[in-house]
């Protein structure tokens, strides 16, 4: 890409697809930090996200295969999509990234998610939904059921955010 300076000529500006208003070059290297913070925040919010919804299809899933009748409704499904799940991803995104100047240099992959990711969005998924079938199955009250698939994505938000999996997410 083009880039230039604020006070370069007016056809050097109108050419550049990049023109620095402080006329100084660090701002780019603080533009590709910043960008690369706003990437690990998508993808901690995907794997949050993505880690909530295959813990319901999990669950779905274990529920039939043992028989049970389904104990969650279209309404609570979507209370704890909606409702539970919004806010901390609102948090997470707003999470203050730890890119430094090192990571710059370091080509990444065109995927938004990597092997790795993938293979924590469905542990996270598997493990809150046997859970909680294994939970329903021992006689756990809908509304201690309903508490669970509430939290656990919460208490997962708070290790995503605090960087517990960064290492895996990058």
């Amino acid at each position: 890409i083009g880039i230039t300076v604020f006070e370069s000529s007016d056809v050097a500006r109108e050419a550049a697809d990049v023109v620095l208003l402080d006329n100084n070059f660090k701002t780019i290297i603080q533009a590709v930090i910043g960008g690369r913070e706003m990437m690990l925040n998508i993808r901690r919010v995907m794997i949050f996200l993505l880690s909530g919804t295959f813990s319901t299809l999990f669950f779905t899933l274990g529920t039939i295969m043992l028989g049970l009748s389904f104990p969650l409704t279209t309404t609570i499904i979507l209370l704890i999509n909606f409702g539970v799940e919004t806010i901390p991803s609102v948090i997470i995104s707003l999470w203050p990234g730890k890119v430094s100047e090192k990571r710059i240099a370091k080509p990444t992959s065109g995927d938004l998610l990597g092997l790795s990711s993938g293979l924590l969005i469905l542990i996270f998924g598997l493990v809150i939904g046997v859970l909680g079938v294994g939970l329903y199955y021992l006689g756990l009250p809908l509304n201690s059921l309903i508490g669970w698939l509430m939290i656990m994505p919460i208490l997962l938000s708070a290790m995503l955010s605090g960087g517990v999996f960064d290492n895996v997410i990058k």
